[in-house]
């Protein structure tokens, strides 16, 4: 949401907790990344070490 605001007619500024409080207001869910795999084997690598 912050990003979209930033690219669209002059630049909106907020922090993340106000974005945050937009977005529970309107009902708006942000996608929800997938696990990375690499970052998931360096770490299983860096214990094992």
């Amino acid at each position: 949401m912050q990003m979209r605001l930033l690219r669209h007619g002059p630049p909106v500024l907020m922090n993340l907790e106000k974005a945050r409080r937009l977005m529970a207001e309107y009902g708006l869910k942000r996608p929800i990344r997938k696990a990375n795999p690499y970052r998931r084997m360096v770490k299983a690598l860096k214990e094992n070490n």
